[in-house]
């Protein structure tokens, strides 16, 4: 049977929900104010400034130092976090239960009164810029990185949450004051809760400190549909002295909410999605190519990568593609089979129940819906959804999703050995060399 949401919707205040999930296992409180607005906000010229600013709320409220926010936190037994997406960003963290309206008390001065200092921006500049060349160490990042731009080129999705080295170095105090000033709304956030706290005192409490937040709702940018560049077109991010390239290769698929959404990750399952999938036993089991080897649907508001994820050796990186997109061509052409999509139900609806095993992954749920615009039981009526996908719906939504000749790939290796390989493919309509140190 099927589970359903065991957390309640409160009334907080005007225009902004309380998600409440109870749970009295242990003595902790997870507390949360989700903004509606993530990083698809910055202007263009400021990409990163909505991370940029999640940055500074953690380095104090007016008139408090970061070492005594972190005297504070210490001394509540709270944990802080700040999470930036697309879409949202949160910021809270965990307490002690008996702590639960101090940590709401130094949230609300967090949010509401940040000290958003001349030297706090230098510094959190200076460290962002430092983990953005840190991150061009580890390849599998430099590869996704360069794939999301690839796939969605100018439009936003196409740029990092993070921003790049010349964006932050662009950001100054006044746009960041800004930004602040225009996303604290009512209308632009939502408070999520669990834990062991009472329902009566988490509306008493979120009230008491939000209670006058300005009312208003925050003008959304009209985000268009993305289009998918025609063609196959490949980036070589130059890389010398790798004998292994990080590699992904895919295409846009679907958006949560479209009616065959599901039926596609069923399909996904099959191809990659499981340690069993074609995918995998091609690459990994019978050719011994790359250790790693699977395939991913995303979730998105607007249509979500497709990709495939490889990293083989140097040697083998240009077999390693044309196999996989043999394997594609296949999947897409003649579907799966229904022993296939036995198993990938099985696989799927026996693992749902580790999305909703705690309080904390139940809230989460219930935010991501809450985010998304969907039924707040989405993730919980999966398994039902499942088993009412039938064959057919899934070889549609492959056939109709997944495109076989309009694709990204990239590669993270030594140019000279992979670009004129990767140019022979079938279907490249561009080919790129990049450096590593400009992504």
């Amino acid at each position: 049977m099927t589970a359903s949401p065991s957390g309640q919707r409160l009334s907080g205040i005007a225009g902004a929900p309380i998600l409440f999930e109870p749970c009295d296992a242990l003595p902790l409180v997870e507390f949360g104010v989700v903004l509606r607005s993530g990083s698809l906000m910055d202007p263009r010229e400021y990409a990163g400034l909505t991370r940029m600013l999640g940055g500074l709320l953690k380095r104090g409220a007016r008139g408090q130092t970061p070492s005594a926010l972190d005297e504070r936190l210490g001394d509540l037994g709270a944990r802080l976090h700040v999470q930036t997406g697309f879409h949202s960003a949160r910021l809270g963290g965990v307490v002690l239960a008996r702590n639960f309206e101090p940590f709401v008390e130094l949230v609300a001065g967090l949010l509401r009164n940040p000290a958003l200092r001349g030297s706090d921006l230098a510094r959190a500049k200076r460290e962002t810029i430092s983990a953005l060349r840190q991150g061009r160490d580890d390849d599998r990042y430099l590869a996704g990185r360069m794939f999301r731009g690839s796939l969605y080129g100018e439009h936003p999705y196409g740029r990092a949450t993070s921003g790049s080295i010349q964006d932050i170095r662009r950001i100054k105090r006044a746009p960041v004051l800004e930004m602040h000033e225009t996303i604290l709304r009512r209308g632009n956030l939502f408070f999520a809760v669990s834990g062991a706290v009472s329902p009566a005192e988490v509306q008493t409490t979120v009230k008491r400190y939000f209670g006058d937040i300005p009312a208003g709702r925050l003008a959304k940018p009209k985000l268009r549909v993305p289009k998918l560049a025609k063609g196959r077109r490949v980036t070589v991010v130059d890389k010398p002295g790798r004998t292994q390239c990080q590699m992904y290769i895919g295409t846009l698929g679907s958006r949560i909410g479209d009616s065959d959404y599901d039926a596609l990750a069923l399909g996904n399952v099959v191809f990659g999605g499981a340690f069993s999938s074609r995918l995998t036993n091609a690459i990994r089991a019978d050719r011994g190519w790359s250790y790693g080897a699977s395939s991913r649907l995303h979730l998105s508001k607007q249509k979500a990568p497709w990709a495939m994820w490889t990293h083989p050796a140097t040697e083998y990186a240009f077999e390693c593609a044309e196999e996989q997109l043999r394997l594609l061509d296949s999947w897409v052409r003649d579907g799966v089979k229904a022993k296939e999509l036995r198993f990938a139900k099985r696989y799927m609806i026996n693992g749902h129940c580790f999305d909703l095993d705690t309080a904390s992954k139940r809230l989460s749920a219930r935010v991501e819906a809450e985010v998304f615009g969907v039924d707040s039981d989405w993730t919980w009526r999966l398994p039902q959804r499942l088993r009412a996908v039938r064959r057919a719906d899934v070889n549609a939504a492959i056939q109709k999703r997944i495109s076989r000749r309009d694709q990204s790939i990239v590669v993270v290796g030594e140019a000279d050995k992979l670009a004129e390989r990767f140019r022979a493919l079938p279907d490249v309509v561009d080919l790129q060399v990049v450096p590593y140190t400009e992504v």
